[in-house]
């Protein structure tokens, strides 16, 4: 993982996060006025279901009880707690493979609130794409590969009982090796398998050293200028540059033992020549999407909805929208793609005719060009696109894929649409000749207006055909009024590859 722009767009993803992590985001339920109870649930820790319910403070001192389907799941006493009675109703996990129906919270006779819990089992998918993987060391030395387990072996158990770690090595070449015999870069192609059967992978890099490294010897220098906002005299930072610099030092040194970004960072860098110095990121992004596709492990998961008729004109090509979805609909449920973007609009409107695509980010991913790019090529392969037609647009994190697939290929666009997102404005001229209209919130408080802003200005000064509409009391959302705009729609599916740099297809 690598820091930029882009990992602003995680923080919309906050609630996914906290219920696949059984976290509570408030302190409980709030009873809606006139109402005789309230609930919320939770999976804490994947040990546990946990109702936080609230009712009526004349309720206080009687039971309150879950049932599913009329059977009893757990009961607890509700007690007076401020203007209301309040209670914690202890739940057993759901067996293996099931989840609770709507739960029906009740006092007696009265139902307070019926809760329906998040699946269960794609609850645990998630939250096993959020432990982290531990090697012994991410940076080494000498032929003997590392080897890896969770940080959190127990919390691993919770979610698929017990399991077993197996680790491909491959060799920077990309072949399967069983130990360092040359320093540079390794992959490390990690298989996690539960009891319960199913495939958990990570990719992660690693990075062998020509020598032995004694770190904490070694001469790094390290300076920084404290941000203004820590409230640190800027005198004093300078009269204690030494200590500060060592501080960053010890975080450099523990990040090459417990970080992968050291040798995401030492691998790129070895590779690199004076004459030909690229991106380490990207560069280590394009090995291990050509280790997958090798190796066949590129799967897409995407929904697709087709014009009415599609299979009564098979000769009929038609404009094709590929929509990316923000950081908060990641994940093992393709369903989630659907909460925003155009879906709504496209299903009121069926005289549009026009495929629309939407794949899914894995959790903790985000939008890469390469899977992009393969995408859309699956999609050339399986459905009637009009190449001349084809168009992109995509919400705060895939505002930013929106923007960074159009700068790398901008000969397959016929328009394009960023939504709150941001990107390269010094790489952002590559997609001058693409007719471009971006949207973001003035008051956006996830990703600036002032990275729309900067695109823009860029692309205005290298010549190119764009939009920009800021809505001025919007935050972050300044998708919902942009999908549901007639003109929006009048105005990307009316552009067409002119003389288009060339077809690929």
């Amino acid at each position: 993982m690598r820091f930029d722009h882009s990992l602003l767009c995680c923080i919309c993803a906050v609630c996914m996060i906290a219920w696949t992590a059984g976290v509570a985001l408030a302190a409980g339920p709030t009873r809606p006025e006139g109402q005789p109870g309230a609930a919320e649930g939770r999976y804490e820790r994947f040990r546990r279901v946990v109702i936080d319910v609230v009712a009526e403070p004349k309720f206080a001192g009687q039971e309150v009880v879950a049932n599913d389907g009329g059977k009893t799941l757990g009961a607890a006493r509700l007690a007076l707690a401020g203007e209301d009675a309040a209670a914690a109703l202890i739940l057993p996990m759901p067996p293996v493979g099931k989840s609770y129906g709507p739960l029906s919270i009740e006092v007696g006779g009265t139902t307070l609130a019926t809760v329906t819990l998040p699946d269960a089992e794609l609850a645990r998918q998630y939250a096993l794409y959020g432990k982290r993987l531990r090697f012994q060391q991410y940076v080494f030395s000498g032929e003997g590969l590392p080897s890896c387990d969770f940080e959190d072996p127990a919390g691993v158990e919770d979610l698929i009982g017990r399991y077993q770690i197996n680790v491909r090595y491959l060799s920077a070449e990309g072949s399967e090796v069983t130990s360092a015999t040359a320093p540079g870069r390794y992959g490390a192609l990690v298989e996690v398998e539960g009891e319960r059967g199913g495939v958990h992978r990570r990719f992660v890099t690693l990075y062998r050293s020509p020598e032995k490294i004694n770190w904490w010897r070694a001469d790094l220098k390290a300076s920084c200028t404290l941000p203004a906002g820590l409230g640190v005299d800027p005198a004093v930072a300078a009269a204690q540059s030494d200590l500060i610099g060592g501080y960053l030092k010890s975080m450099v040194v523990q990040g090459m033992f417990h970080d992968d970004r050291g040798a995401v960072l030492l691998a790129g860098l070895h590779e690199q020549t004076p004459q030909q110095i690229e991106d380490v990121w990207q560069a280590n992004e394009d090995w291990w999407f050509a280790q997958r596709k090798r190796l066949g492990l590129i799967e897409h998961r995407y929904e697709t909805a087709l014009p009415k008729g599609y299979a009564d004109h098979p000769q009929t090509r038609y404009p094709t929208i590929i929509y990316l979805h923000g950081a908060g609909e990641r994940g093992v449920d393709l369903s989630r793609v659907r909460v925003h973007g155009p879906w709504e609009f496209l299903a009121e409107h069926p005289e549009l005719e026009c495929i629309m695509v939407a794949p899914q980010c894995d959790p903790e991913s985000r939008w890469q060009v390469n899977d992009v790019e393969d995408l859309i090529d699956e999609v050339f392969g399986k459905y009637r696109v009009d190449p001349d037609r084809l168009y992109l647009t995509g919400l705060s994190m895939g505002g930013f894929g929106t923007w960074a697939e159009t700068i790398a290929h901008p000969e397959r666009f016929a328009a394009v649409a960023p939504i709150c997102g941001g990107g390269d404005p010094k790489r952002v001229a590559r997609m001058k000749e693409v007719p471009t209209w971006v949207f973001h919130g003035a008051k956006d408080s996830v990703v600036p207006l002032s990275m729309s802003q900067e695109m823009v200005d860029a692309l205005k000064a290298a010549g190119g055909a764009v939009r920009f509409t800021i809505y001025p009391d919007a935050d972050h959302d300044s998708w919902t009024e942009t999908y549901s705009n007639p003109e929006f729609y009048e105005w990307l599916l009316g552009q067409e590859r002119e003389e288009p740099k060339q077809s690929g297809h």
